[in-house]
Order: structure tokens, then C-alpha cells, then sequence
């Protein structure tokens, strides 16, 4: 089984609301194509990509979102392409560690810029950022605890949430980040998996 996204484990393990209201899927709909549009510009190296999408999407609240990145980005960095790295990331938990009587793996998208010259992982965000602390300790806990698949990075120092509707930034240090219990974020885990299983 897949989550596209961690926010989608966090909602899982903190009680988040899951996107279930019609609002609610227009917004991971509009986070979709903005993911899209970075991801594209990125792998291109090509930011003029924004100009096809503005014709294909004009009114789409994803292109004001793709504009908020390129503000936060190019408040710390001269040239954000070229200094910064896009991850397609994925946590992979195997179901050895679930304790289920299955074969189904886990797995878990978690894509992030990396900044190598302040070796800091940044996520964007796209909600409240009240609960930071707390969800890394989780990512912690999923990426060099329970996944198969490490870390493309090495050892991050820094972790970043760059809130693309508001614009702002607020950074950790590795050291002021507590890991989650690993039963608990297994036991969180194996509820996905037989949540899933009786759908």
C-alpha cells in the first residue's frame, strides 16, 4: 500500500482530518499539480515551464503557490535551481517489522529540497506548522529507523517546513528533535495496512 504524501501518515498517527470533504480534495488536487510544476521545473533545471502551466491552469491557486516557493527560496538562495536538490523520496517499511501476517509493504512518499551547503532537508508544507517537533520525530522514526530505503542525504543538521500559503519558514535543528517511539509508528503502520484491507 501507498501514501501519497507523509502529511497522510501524520493525519493516521496524530489524528489528523483526512481529506474527505469535497474542499478538502480540490486542495490535494491543487497540491498535486503544484508538485507537479516543481517537480518538472526542477528536473529541467527550466523555470519558463511556469509559463505553460499558467496557459493550461490560469486561474489555479497551484501557480500562486508555485510563485510563493520561488519567494521563500529566493530570500536565502542567489540562484535556488542550481543550490538546492529535489528528492522524490519514498519510505519503504517492510512487513517484517509490522507483525502482521502479511506481505504487503508499506510505503510512503516523502519528497523534500535538499540544501547541501547547510546539510537541511525542507519540506513544503501546506497546513499548520504547530505540530513540527512531533512530526519529524516521526520521519525520523519512519526514514533511518523502520525504512528499507535510507535517506539519499546522508545525516541532515537542519529541517526545514516552508509554508507555501503563508509564505514563512521555521527551522530545527537535528538535536532539538525527539524520535517517536518505533511501536508506536509501527503500530500506526500495521492500523494503514488493516484499515486498507477491509475497505
Amino acid at each position: 500500500m501507498r501514501l501519497n504524501s507523509l502529511y497522510r501518515f501524520y493525519s493516521y498517527y496524530f489524528g489528523y482530518p483526512q481529506a474527505s470533504r469535497p474542499q478538502s480534495v480540490g486542495y490535494a488536487k491543487i497540491i498535486g499539480l503544484f508538485t507537479r510544476i516543481v517537480k518538472e521545473i526542477y528536473m529541467t533545471q527550466d523555470l519558463t515551464i511556469m509559463n505553460k502551466y499558467k496557459q493550461l491552469f490560469p486561474s489555479s491557486r497551484a501557480i500562486e503557490f508555485v510563485q510563493n516557493l520561488q519567494e521563500l527560496a529566493q530570500a536565502r538562495f542567489s540562484d535556488p535551481l542550481k543550490q538546492l536538490k529535489y528528492h522524490s523520496y519514498q519510505i519503504d517499511v517492510e512487513p517484517q517489522g509490522l507483525t502482521l501476517h502479511t506481505v504487503e509493504k508499506l510505503y510512503i512518499g516523502a519528497e523534500f529540497i535538499w540544501n547541501p551547503l547547510d546539510e537541511e532537508i525542507i519540506f513544503l508544507t501546506f497546513g499548520s506548522c504547530d505540530n513540527m517537533s512531533q512530526e519529524l520525530g516521526v520521519f525520523l522514526t519512519l526514514s533511518e529507523n523502520l525504512s528499507a530505503q535510507r535517506l539519499p542525504v546522508g545525516r541532515p543538521k537542519l529541517y526545514t517546513y516552508w509554508s507555501i500559503p503563508y509564505i514563512s519558514e521555521f527551522t530545527l535543528t537535528r538535536g532539538e528533535i525527539i524520535r517517536a517511539p518505533v511501536d508506536e509508528v509501527l503500530a500506526t503502520c500495521a492500523r494503514i495496512l488493516t484499515s486498507d484491507r477491509k475497505k
